[in-house]
Formats: structure tokens, sequence, C-alpha cells
């Protein structure tokens, strides 16, 4: 199952095919962040490794890119425990602080 990260900039998604199935993640850029919001995964491929592959390649995006995310989204605030290698590239939200 490999798949390519395309950034829809009108759509303010980075999404890919997986399995000819449409998986996305919604984000909010603004300035050297990006604020990941909603992440959409078909029910045939929850538990299959597609989010995993989904949050792997925009994690590589934001390497790439020099920018922190900011994990708005449950699906990415749970990958981040499991994965704390990752966690220099997030960005931590002050309690209370609203994010574009």
């Amino acid at each position: 199952m490999e798949s390519t990260l395309n950034n829809n900039i009108p759509e303010r998604h980075f999404e890919m095919e997986v399995s000819e199935q449409h998986v996305f993640v919604e984000y909010q850029e603004n300035m050297d962040t990006i604020n990941l919001i909603y992440t959409h995964i078909p029910n045939r491929l929850i538990g299959t490794g597609a989010f995993r592959m989904l949050a792997e390649s925009v994690i590589s995006f934001a390497k790439s890119a020099k920018v922190k995310l900011i994990a708005t989204d449950t699906l990415f605030k749970n990958y981040l425990p499991v994965h704390p290698d990752h966690s220099r590239l997030f960005k931590a939200l002050t309690p209370g602080t609203i994010h574009p």
C-alpha cells in the first residue's frame, strides 16, 4: 500500500489515494506553522495503516518545508504519544489559545 502525498492548496488538504480511497487531512497555514484540523479516513480503511501513511507523509512534508505542525485533529493528537520521535516537529498550543 504505497501512495504519494498531494498538497491540494485550494482545498487546504494534504491528500492521497490509498487502496482506491481518498484520505486527507484538512489544514490551516499560518506563516511557519500548519494546523492539522480534521482527518478523513474512509471506514473501509480504518485499521489498515492508511492514517499512519498519511501522518508519516505529512510529517515528512513538514520536515522538508521546515515548518512546525499543530495537532488540533484528534487522530494526530493521539498519534504523537505513540511516536514521540516526531514531537519536535509539533508546536504545542498554550491552554486557552485559539489558533487560526
